[in-house]
């Protein structure tokens, strides 16, 4: 299997060769292209390709000392062609497109320029939303290499104050990994090497135990901790668990480049230069699903399922899997390294040993019916039914189902499907058959996902017909339950009199505790009013305007938050800035 290389694949290709040359002449290849978007020391959080839940990381995370407020300048000549403001995601992001053929984009923005932040004010108060998507003509914005655009910050989704940064192609939209342009960041360590994986691939996969081979080392030199012969069935598959280390700093990064050799002969390669949007959710196949929900292990398989078509696969032979013929002792040898060219590898030696390997012990050899990756497929017992359309799992899946009577506090058996650990591709359909639901509550219905620990999480859904019908793109317990209490508004900086006095600054907390926040909204005698949201502290705040707060005039304001089965609740406050 290998992959056709397009000629901006090609260019990516020399530009990490001449990465790998050294430092002395890495400088020479890109120097000019792009200049860092921040003025302080570059130290990664996060790097390009790294595991994230469901998606490969499409940028780099700079560190920003635990702070906003940093300056960020255009990293090349061009002009803004998109902002984009969410409550989650990127929050406040800046994308430029530049002459050479690329765009960089610029996430978790405190704020903007002021020219800019002026217009995306007026056109939130246009369009009477906080979250806009806005796209410019080529002359509106223009920016040269090194202008100041925005302040770094920490909104939508992130966790703590970083700047995102991305380099995308302008003709696929792909993210193409940045550290092949030669920014300046320090990386003279090599990955880490922590275990082996030796997965049985013959018959009910499911059904079979990985043999785990636990490696020590340092310093790009690692070994098993159990020198002996690791025993592996007819067919196999090798996964690695590493990761890479970057110069100051301890947070966990994702490897460039994985090699897996069989007695000297490449058997699978990856490279992690360019990857489209569209195939990122592939990383559940990437990855063993399971460790990674389990416990967050990232263990990256080097044998492709049939439903994977990623390109980041540079050579696989038999789509990586590993067939024996004879019991002779073999050699694996795996290479890793990072975007720098630092190298990381081990050996084991295996042998053809099937009868030496474990089963399972999380699954059970029943199974409900059986399920091709590469047909539409569906279901059905008593009281539910599930609708799968064709290429909605990686691998071809036998289904295991069973039900519970109604708990207390739902209106539907409880309908385990399959395990929460088996990952799917697409969303499918799920549809269940209320039981006992009085009409008053037809309308609060949803069906509701139950977690490890019997709590319900809303899944949400629509009336079809008797039953009510949903998408997910997760198996587990799932069950139809109400949602009976509207959500809440709390007021954090106005007192209880009336009218009560402004500040700087007026926010609220608002939440609800089971469906989920739909819209908010608020008005100022009448007239809407830009208030952010801030989904990760449920913040939502307005920076005080003195257009809008004259001083001494009593005003009223309105804020009113639906969740998704349709509560309203309200707040009303006269207000006055003194």
């Amino acid at each position: 299997m290998h992959r056709h290389k397009n000629n901006r694949h090609i260019i990516l290709i020399i530009a990490f060769l001449i990465v790998s040359i050294g430092q002395g002449n890495s400088q020479n290849g890109n120097k000019d292209l792009f200049d860092p978007p921040l003025d302080i020391p570059l130290i990664l959080s996060g790097n390009f390709g790294e595991i994230r839940s469901n998606h490969f990381h499409s940028g780099l995370d700079f560190k920003t000392k635990g702070q906003s407020g940093y300056s960020v300048f255009a990293a090349a000549d061009g002009y803004i062609t998109r902002i984009k403001v969410s409550a989650g995601g990127y929050g406040k992001a800046l994308y430029i497109q530049h002459p050479s053929g690329h765009q960089t984009l610029y996430g978790h923005l405190s704020a903007f320029r002021k020219d800019i932040a002026d217009y995306v004010k007026k056109q939130q108060y246009k369009q009477e939303r906080f979250g806009v998507d806005l796209y410019f003509k080529p002359g509106q914005f223009k920016v040269k290499q090194g202008d100041f655009i925005a302040l770094s910050g920490n909104t939508g989704s992130s966790q703590a104050p970083h700047l995102h940064f991305e380099i995308r192609d302008s003709q696929t939209h792909n993210p193409v990994n940045p550290l092949l342009f030669n920014f300046d960041v320090s990386d003279n360590r090599p990955p880490k090497l922590y275990s082996i994986y030796l997965y049985n691939l013959t018959g009910r996969t499911d059904l079979k135990k990985p043999v785990k081979v636990s490696l020590y080392g340092d310093n790009g030199s690692y070994r098993p901790v159990y020198d002996r012969v690791y025993p592996i069935d007819k067919l196999c598959g090798i996964g690695i668990e590493a990761l890479d280390f970057l110069d100051n700093s301890n947070n966990k990064c994702g490897i460039f480049e994985f090699e897996l050799r069989l007695d000297g002969e490449l058997i699978f390669k990856s490279l992690m230069d360019e990857f489209s949007f569209g195939e990122s959710l592939y990383i559940n196949s990437f990855i063993d699903f399971r460790k990674y929900i389990e416990s967050r292990t990232q263990v990256i398989k080097a044998f492709i399922e049939p439903n994977n078509p990623l390109s980041i696969y540079e050579f696989a032979r038999n789509r990586g899997q590993i067939s024996l013929t004879d019991k002779d002792i073999h050699s694996l040898e795996i290479l890793v390294r990072d975007v720098h060219g630092n190298l990381s590898k081990t050996k084991i030696k295996v042998t053809l040993n099937p009868d030496d390997l474990e089963d399972a012990e999380y699954s059970l050899p029943y199974y409900s019916a059986f399920f091709s990756y590469s047909e539409a497929n569906t279901f059905e017992e008593e009281g539910i039914r599930l609708e799968f359309v064709n290429r909605s799992f990686y691998d071809n899946l036998y289904f295991a189902y069973n039900s519970d009577t109604i708990p207390p506090n739902g209106y539907s058996r409880i309908h385990h499907l399959h395990n929460p650990y088996f990952p799917l591709h697409k969303s499918y359909t799920i549809l269940i058959k209320p039981e006992s639901l009085p009409d008053e509550l037809k309308d609060k219905a949803l069906i509701a996902r139950i977690n490890k620990n019997g709590r319900l999480s809303a899944l949400g859904g629509t009336w079809t017909g008797k039953e009510f019908r949903a998408k997910t793109r997760s198996f587990g317990s799932f069950v139809i339950a109400v949602d009976t209490i509207p959500p809440t508004i709390k007021a954090m900086n106005l007192s209880s009199a009336s009218p009560a006095r402004v500040g700087k600054k007026i926010t609220f907390r608002i939440s609800d505790n089971f469906s989920g926040i739909k819209s908010y909204r608020a008005t100022l005698d009448g007239n809407w009013i830009l208030f952010e949201f801030d989904s990760k502290t449920r913040s939502f705040y307005h920076v005080t305007d003195p257009e809008l707060f004259p001083r001494g005039k009593e005003l009223e304001l309105i804020v009113r938050v639906t969740d998704q089965v349709g509560h309203l609740t309200e707040y009303r406050k006269l207000v006055i800035r003194i």
